[in-house]
């Protein structure tokens, strides 16, 4: 994949996918994802102990808890 240098002319809240080119690349900066949310979402769509349990995740082959995805 090759980092884009498009330049859009829409903030990304007025953007559509499809003006987005695929196999491009856009970097938006971080962002924070609170444990609970790990939590949550570990527990909807990926319910492995190392997703959603900390006191199990330390005995996991990552030794803690992992974010999904």
């Amino acid at each position: 994949m090759n980092k884009s240098s498009t330049s859009f002319t829409s903030s990304p809240d007025n953007r559509y996918f499809e003006d987005y080119i695929a196999g491009s690349v856009h970097e938006f900066g971080p962002i924070v994802v609170e444990e609970n949310e790990v939590l949550d979402f570990g527990k909807r769509f990926v319910p492995l102990s190392y997703h959603t349990d900390p006191e199990a995740a330390k005995e996991s082959i990552y030794g803690n808890l992992i974010a999904s995805g």
